[in-house]
């Protein structure tokens, strides 16, 4: 395996490899994924795919590692934009990872796999991948919004703490409605619209608290 060499290829050639390995994950699927049809698709020999990567599951998991990237690439870039409210910040963060989603259908279909196969060890791996990344992501995002209305005497490692325990069961949420709408967002629209009021919900009881005032 050498992936300093496929990183030296032009970008151009890089990212045509990448797309044959995704239109090829996500139609079939890791197992019954085909390196013939990627390589054929990508234009290169069998064997350079093999020089790079070394195996099917370096492969996959490499592409991951890449789509996660492009993804926290997008999400620095759209910390300019973000609205000044602290919690309102989070969900406007939720809202663009889902527009970057509509614009790869194919990342949306891969996903639903992964998901959809809790058990199968390569997709375990994918999604500790995920897992870590995005946790780093999320602390580095949330600690660059501005916290002048959080009360000085509350601990931030403890906001993120609870915002990150709302965060995983809405992702939850999510993953289940990736499931049963066969990851089609257009029909997962109506029940987003409800996970986000839920959201907005949960925050505004951390804003106000629980007691009578």
């Amino acid at each position: 395996m050498n992936i300093e060499m496929f990183e030296r290829l032009p970008q151009e050639k890089q990212e045509k490899i990448l797309q044959a390995c995704l239109d090829e994950f996500a139609a079939y699927g890791f197992d019954a994924a085909s390196t013939n049809r990627i390589v054929k698709q990508a234009g290169i020999p069998k064997g350079s795919l093999f020089q790079y990567f070394g195996g099917k599951e370096s492969l996959f998991l490499y592409m991951i590692e890449r789509i996660e990237s492009e993804n926290e690439r997008i999400s620095r870039y759209q910390i300019e934009d973000i609205p000044s409210d602290f919690f309102e910040a989070i969900i406007h963060l939720f809202v663009k990872d889902l527009e970057y989603l509509k614009s790869r259908p194919k990342v949306v279909q891969l996903i639903r796999i992964i998901i959809s196969q809790p058990l199968h060890p390569v997709y375990q791996k994918a999604e500790a991948l995920w897992g870590q990344k995005n946790s780093g992501q999320f602390r580095e995002i949330i600690s660059a919004i501005p916290r002048d209305q959080i009360r000085d005497d509350i601990d931030f490692e403890d906001v993120i703490k609870i915002i990150s325990v709302i965060t995983e069961a809405m992702e939850h949420r999510m993953d289940k409605l990736f499931i049963a709408r066969e990851g089609s967002l257009e029909q997962m629209r109506r029940e987003l619209e409800v996970i986000f009021q839920d959201f907005r919900e949960f925050f505004a009881m951390l804003r106000f608290g629980v007691y009578k005032r």
